[in-house]
C-alpha cells in the first residue's frame, strides 16, 4: 500500500511538473511577443521620428531650394529620390521583421500546442494508471481484510486452546497441592453440621470452597455445610460475581490473589 500511494504521488507531481513547465513555456511565449512587440513598436517610432526628422530636413531644402536657385532644385529632387529610396528600404525592412516576428509566433504556437497535446497524453495515461491502481488497491484491500478475519479466528482459536490447557493445568495443579495437602494432615474425623432454620451465607460457602482447592461441586458444598444444595445457587453465583470464586464447568474453585 505505500509504494501505491508512493507511485500515485510520483505521477502527480509528474502532472504537477507538466502543468507548470507548460504554465511557464506559455508565459515565456507571452514575454517573448511581448518583447518582439516592443522591439517593433520601438523601430516603428524610430522609422517615424526618422522621417518626420528628414521629411523636415526636405521641406527645409525645399525651402532652401526654392530661395536660392535650380541647382537646389535639382539636388532636392536628388535628395527626395534618395529619401524615397530609404523609406522603400526602411518598409522593406520593417516587412522583413514583421514576417520574422510572425513565423517566431508561429513556431512558438506550434511548440505550445504540441506541449498540451503531450500533457493531454500524459493526463489521460495518468487517469489510466490512476484505475488500475484503484483496482488494485481494493483487491489488495479485501485480500487483507480476508488474511484478517482469518488471523482473528486462528487467533481466537488459540486464545481458546490456550484457556482449556491453563485451566486444566490449574486444576491439575490445585488437585496436587490437595493431595500433599491431605497427605501431611492427619485425619480428622469431622461431623456434618446439621442444617439450620435457613441457607449458609456466602461466606460458610466461601470456606468450604477455600477448604477444597481442588474444586468441588455444589452438591457436595451443601453436604459439607449441611443444606440442600440448591439453596446455595444464590451465595455461589454472588461469589463468582465478585470475582472469590472461579467456576470451570461444575466445578468452584478459589480465586487465587492476584
Amino acid at each position: 500500500m505505500g509504494n501505491m500511494s508512493d507511485a500515485v504521488q510520483s505521477m502527480v507531481d509528474e502532472v504537477r511538473s507538466a502543468k507548470e513547465a507548460r504554465s511557464d513555456a506559455s508565459r515565456q511565449l507571452r514575454e517573448d511577443i511581448g518583447i518582439r512587440l516592443s522591439e517593433i513598436r520601438s523601430d516603428t517610432h524610430n522609422l517615424m521620428e526618422r522621417f518626420h526628422r528628414e521629411d523636415k530636413e526636405r521641406k527645409a531644402d525645399v525651402n532652401e531650394l526654392k530661395a536660392h536657385s535650380k541647382d537646389m532644385v535639382r539636388d532636392f529632387h536628388q535628395a527626395n529620390s534618395e529619401l524615397k529610396g530609404n523609406v522603400k528600404e526602411m518598409l522593406g525592412d520593417f516587412r522583413q521583421a514583421d514576417n520574422e516576428r510572425k513565423t517566431a509566433t508561429g513556431e512558438m504556437l506550434g511548440d505550445f500546442r504540441q506541449a498540451d497535446q503531450e500533457r493531454k497524453v500524459d493526463v489521460n495515461e495518468l487517469k489510466a494508471n490512476s484505475k488500475d491502481m484503484v483496482r488494485d488497491f481494493h483487491q489488495a484491500n479485501s485480500e487483507l481484510k480476508g488474511a484478517t478475519s482469518k488471523m482473528v479466528g486462528e487467533f481466537a482459536s488459540d486464545h481458546r486452546q490456550a484457556h482449556r490447557i491453563w485451566t486444566e493445568g490449574l486444576k491439575g495443579r490445585k488437585r496436587a497441592r490437595a493431595v500433599v495437602k491431605e497427605a501431611e494432615k492427619e485425619p480428622e474425623i469431622k461431623e456434618k453440621p446439621e442444617a439450620k432454620g435457613g441457607p449458609p451465607n456466602a461466606e460458610k460457602v466461601m470456606e468450604a470452597i477455600v477448604s477444597h482447592p481442588e474444586g468441588i461441586r455444589l452438591i457436595d458444598i451443601g453436604n459439607e455445610v449441611g443444606v440442600d444444595w440448591r439453596t446455595l445457587i444464590g451465595p455461589t453465583k454472588s461469589l463468582v460475581d465478585e470475582n472469590r470464586v472461579e467456576k470451570i464447568e461444575n466445578m468452584y474453585y478459589p480465586k487465587e490473589k492476584e
